[in-house]
C-alpha cells in the first residue's frame, strides 16, 4: 500500500512540473541564479524596461548584444506589463535565425524573469549557453495575455536563445519581451539547520558530562531550613479555650495535708505498714 501511494505521489509531482515548466537540464550541473557571483551594471540592477531605447531595429543595449529583435509598442490585453517592448519571431526548433541575447563579459549574467507576450498561446524554449560552451534548457508555456517566466536553474550564462519546441504545431510565432529582471547579488550561503535535541536521546560533550543532583542541601550556619507545605496539605487544628490556671484534661484533686499530690490517700491503723492493706486481727491472738 505504501509503495503504491509513493508511486502515485511521484507521478503527480512529475505531471505538475510538466504542466508548469518542462526542464531539459538539471540543477545538478548548472547553478541557479542565486548561487552565482553576479555583477550587474546599473541598467541590469533596475531591469531592462527599454525606456531609453528608440523604436525600430537595434543590435545592442546595456552592454548586451541583441539579434533578431525590434523595439516596438504592444499593449498586453490581460496583464499590467508596460507597452514598450522588444519584438521578435519564434521559429520551430533551434536555428541560426532564432532571436538571441548575448553578453560578452566573462562573468556572464543571471536572468531571474522575463515578462513575455505571444501572438498565439504556445510553449517557448529558452536555451542558455554557459561560459564552458554547455547549454542549459527549459521550456515554459506562454499566453497571449502575458506570462512572467521564471529562471530558477540557468545562472551565469553568456547568452540565451528563444525558439518553439520541435513538437510545436506552429511553424513560427511572434513574441515580445516587455521586461527582463536580473539577479545582481552575491551567491547565497545556505544556513546550517538548527539542531533540535531529541526527547529520547540526548548527547553531551565528553568534557561536560551531566552531574546528578545531590540529595543533601547546604544552608547558612545561622539559618535552619524550613519546609513549607502546600496550602492544600496544611491541617488546621481548632483551638480550645480553658479557664485560667486550669490545664486541659487534668481533673482537680484534693489531697489531705501531708500527702503527696497525685497519690490517693489511704488510711492505715496504728502500727500498720503503709502500702499494705490493713487486716483486722484479734488483739491477743496472732494468726497461727
Amino acid at each position: 500500500m505504501k509503495s503504491t501511494l509513493s508511486v502515485v505521489v511521484i507521478l503527480a509531482a512529475v505531471v505538475q512540473q510538466a504542466n508548469a515548466t518542462l526542464f531539459w537540464g538539471t540543477n545538478k550541473y548548472f547553478p541557479s541564479p542565486s548561487n552565482c557571483d553576479n555583477k550587474c551594471s546599473d541598467n541590469q540592477k533596475s531591469g531592462f524596461d527599454w525606456k531609453s531605447l528608440g523604436l525600430g531595429p537595434f543590435s545592442s543595449f546595456g552592454d548586451f548584444d541583441f539579434s533578431g529583435f525590434t523595439c516596438g509598442e504592444r499593449k498586453p490585453p490581460q496583464s499590467n506589463f508596460q507597452s514598450k517592448c522588444i519584438e521578435g519571431k519564434l521559429l520551430r526548433g533551434l536555428t541560426d535565425g532564432s532571436p538571441e541575447i548575448s553578453h560578452g563579459k566573462s562573468n556572464g549574467f543571471s536572468v531571474t524573469s522575463f515578462q513575455i507576450t505571444v501572438d498565439e498561446d504556445t510553449d517557448i524554449g529558452f536555451v542558455y549557453t554557459m561560459p564552458d560552451g554547455s547549454t542549459c534548457k527549459h521550456t515554459t508555456p506562454c499566453s497571449k495575455g502575458g506570462s512572467e517566466v521564471q529562471n530558477t536553474q540557468c545562472g551565469g550564462a553568456v547568452s540565451v536563445k528563444f525558439s518553439l519546441p520541435k513538437y510545436s504545431e506552429l511553424e513560427n510565432c511572434g513574441f515580445a519581451i516587455h521586461k527582463i529582471n536580473f539577479d545582481c547579488g552575491p551567491p547565497e550561503i545556505p544556513s546550517m539547520p538548527a539542531v533540535t535535541p531529541s526527547d529520547e536521546i540526548s548527547s553531551y560533550p565528553v568534557s561536560s558530562m551531566p552531574v546528578p543532583e545531590s540529595e543533601s542541601q547546604s544552608y547558612p550556619v545561622s539559618l535552619t531550613p524550613t519546609a513549607q507545605l502546600p496550602e492544600s496539605n496544611i491541617v488546621t487544628i481548632p483551638s480550645e479555650s480553658y479557664h485560667t490556671g486550669t490545664p486541659p484534661q487534668t481533673p482537680s484533686e484534693t489531697n489531705p495535708p501531708g500527702t503527696t499530690p497525685g497519690t490517693p490517700s489511704e488510711t492505715y491503723p496504728p502500727g500498720a505498714t503503709p502500702g499494705k492493706p490493713s487486716e483486722p486481727y484479734p488483739t491477743a491472738t496472732p494468726p497461727a
